[in-house]
């Protein structure tokens, strides 16, 4: 049997197929063809392994079937760890809403020459002669603005117990 021809008939007449077996065990189709695609690559590799006692459809759907248990198993065991990890201290993450909704708030009651200076210097990351150019003004009242406005901020947020 030459394997070009054994992969190009089982491809032809058994795809189909042996995508709803491997389906069944995963339930997902991404999935479904990752595992596809690694059993036909081991099924590749190891053609030199196939004894005719079986047909060679057969040999490929135990490949493909193992392959989806592997693999079902391995994401049982990431998933595992993953929801180990989020309910250990180590994968709380403090709860910065409060001080989003501040930050915001205090952002909002900038001046707009003083939050246009910060937003384009900090957020849009722009050089400072470009955000200068933008803003028409120099390049010192730009700092000048970018400090100001820090200062302002980090007021407005001291006053509700939140610091930058």
């Amino acid at each position: 049997m030459q394997k070009e021809q054994a992969f190009s008939a089982l491809i032809d007449t058994e795809l189909p197929m042996l995508r709803r077996v491997v389906w069944q065990i995963l339930r997902n189709a991404a999935d479904t063809d990752e595992v596809i695609q690694d059993a036909l690559l081991k099924a590749w590799q190891k053609f030199s392994d196939f004894q005719n006692a079986a047909r060679f459809s057969t040999w490929v759907y135990r490949i493909a079937v193992n392959t989806a248990y592997s693999f079902k198993r391995e994401r049982a065991k990431e998933a595992s760890k993953l929801h180990s990890f989020a309910h250990s201290e180590e994968g709380r993450t403090p709860d910065y809403s409060n001080a989003l909704v501040a930050l915001e708030n205090a952002m909002a009651a900038l001046p707009e020459n003083l939050r246009q200076a910060l937003l384009l210097t900090l957020v849009e990351e722009l050089p400072g002669k470009r955000a200068a150019e933008i803003a028409g003004c120099t390049l010192d009242t730009l700092y000048w603005r970018v400090k100001e406005a820090k200062n302002l901020l980090k007021k407005a947020l001291a006053e509700v117990n939140y610091e930058i």
